[in-house]
């Protein structure tokens, strides 16, 4: 589903778990809010394209069961992938 990260590859090393997925430049939606409010026009953007994501995933039957700030990548274009 275009928006959602794919998971490449996971495993186990010792102790320590880890996830393979593609890198977006840019960071994430609770990064980006930090400093303060985001501008209008970018907020209503970024939250357009999280409803787009959101809706795709929901048709093709998948729920998010943790939608939250952290959990959404903002690429430098504005684009948003769950993760």
């Amino acid at each position: 589903i275009e928006g959602v990260i794919p998971i490449y590859d996971a495993g186990r090393i010792g102790d320590v778990g880890y996830i393979v997925t593609p890198f977006v430049e840019g960071g994430s939606l609770a990064d980006l809010m930090k400093p303060g409010r985001l501008p209008l026009g970018r907020a209503l953007r970024v939250f357009a394209n999280v409803c787009d994501v959101v809706a795709r995933a929901h048709a093709a039957g998948w729920t998010h069961r943790d939608l939250k700030p952290s959990n959404i990548l903002v690429g430098e274009d504005d684009r948003t992938f769950l993760t």
